[in-house]
Formats: structure tokens, C-alpha cells, sequence
């Protein structure tokens, strides 16, 4: 994991390109400068078929959970592996949903990296959903 930093902010309104905090948290799990990521959050309401079909093209897939459910279902939470980078998301200080960097430890998820300046990860409501990249298996 090598954290990279996002260079865009804000929640898209007004027709304004979204932050890239999930870029950047992307690039970060997968060891990777921003630029080699996509800002998949640009295709609005297609973002998440653009990113899965660019990590098939890379042999990754990505699993989404919602945090409260994933505490709930152990063989789920047991899936991902020990030690394992997540991208991790939730509603970030400034008011918008916010991806941020998590390793798996134990039984659930220690914040790693915060891709905005100011580090502040959440607004207290802690982490809401996490996304893991995985290889594809044969």
C-alpha cells in the first residue's frame, strides 16, 4: 500500500466534477500513481460498471459490503483476507461520502490512510461500507 494523495474535492454539485478521494484510495491499495487510475466517479451514474470492467481488464474484483452487515455475517468478514488493504468508505467531515484506506487486522478494520490533507477520515459516524479488491479466481 502506497498512500496517494487526491487532487479534486468536493461532492460534484452543481455540475462540478466530484472529489477523487476514491481514486486516490484505489491507487493506494493497488500501489499505483493517481494517473494510472481512472476518476471513475466522472461517469455519474455508470461509475461502478466503468470501475469493474476496468479491474476485470486488470484480473481484479471488487466486493462491496455494507460495515454493519459484514460485522454481522462472520463467514463473510472471514472471506477477506487477514492483513488485506480495503477501501473503505463514509460520510467524510466535510459532508460528502468519503473513501479512505483500512487494513483488515483481527476480526475488523484499522484506518490506514486518508487521502484529504487534513486526515479527519470520518464525521464520527465511522466506517459505512467497505469495498476489498481481489484477484480473480481461476
Amino acid at each position: 500500500m502506497t498512500p496517494v494523495m487526491q487532487t479534486i474535492f468536493g461532492g460534484g454539485e452543481g455540475g462540478k466534477v466530484p472529489g477523487n478521494c476514491s481514486q486516490a484510495a484505489m491507487a493506494s491499495v493497488l500501489d499505483l500513481p493517481l494517473d494510472a487510475v481512472p476518476h471513475f466517479l466522472i461517469f455519474r451514474s455508470m461509475w461502478e460498471h466503468a470501475m469493474r470492467m476496468w479491474l476485470t481488464e486488470r484480473g481484479l474484483v471488487s466486493r462491496f459490503y455494507v460495515a454493519e452487515w459484514l460485522r454481522e455475517d462472520q463467514e463473510k468478514l472471514d472471506n477477506i483476507l487477514g492483513g488485506a488493504y480495503i477501501i473503505g468508505s463514509g460520510k467524510g467531515a466535510r459532508g460528502y461520502q468519503h473513501a479512505t484506506v483500512w487494513q483488515k487486522k483481527d476480526n475488523w478494520f484499522i484506518p490506514i490512510h486518508d487521502p484529504h490533507p487534513d486526515k479527519t477520515f470520518y464525521d464520527g459516524s465511522g466506517l459505512t461500507h467497505v469495498r476489498w479488491l481481489a484477484k480473480v479466481e481461476d
